[in-house]
């Protein structure tokens, strides 16, 4: 029988000195979706915001996840309205995916792997409520 996990929140590591400058700062939810033989594994979530970087293990009925995200503005010139946020998603210490993903300030951005009914990998990436 699959175990779902779920994470609702996790250890959002952000420099406390950077909030207090911007207490306005735009927080992102982070959604985690691991799909095997069409069935639900992890469905995780938490939060992260611009600058800062978000974390999670989870254990599954016989796997242990971890996932990390680092979310920074895009550099160039014009980019500042362009984030982009840099995923690592391990296995039992092996890495499954490893997406960058980039969004306008505001946004979505969503990564998919897999073919639905069979595996998936699943992050999304929004404004949070």
């Amino acid at each position: 029988m699959i175990r779902y996990v779920t994470a609702l929140a996790a250890a959002l590591l952000t420099p406390l000195a950077a909030l207090a400058q911007d207490a306005t700062q735009q927080r992102y939810a982070v959604e985690l979706q691991l799909t095997e033989a069409g069935k639900d594994v992890v469905l995780a979530s938490t939060f992260i915001v611009v600058g800062g970087s978000a974390n999670m293990k989870l254990n599954g009925d016989k796997d242990q996840f971890e996932f990390n995200s680092r979310m920074a503005v895009q550099q160039g010139d014009g980019a500042e309205d362009m984030l982009v946020t840099d995923v690592n998603l391990f296995r039992n210490g092996e890495e499954i995916a490893a997406p960058s993903m980039m969004m306008r300030r505001g946004g979505t951005a969503r990564y998919e792997i897999g073919t639905e009914g069979t595996d998936v990998v699943r992050v999304t990436i929004k404004p949070a409520p």
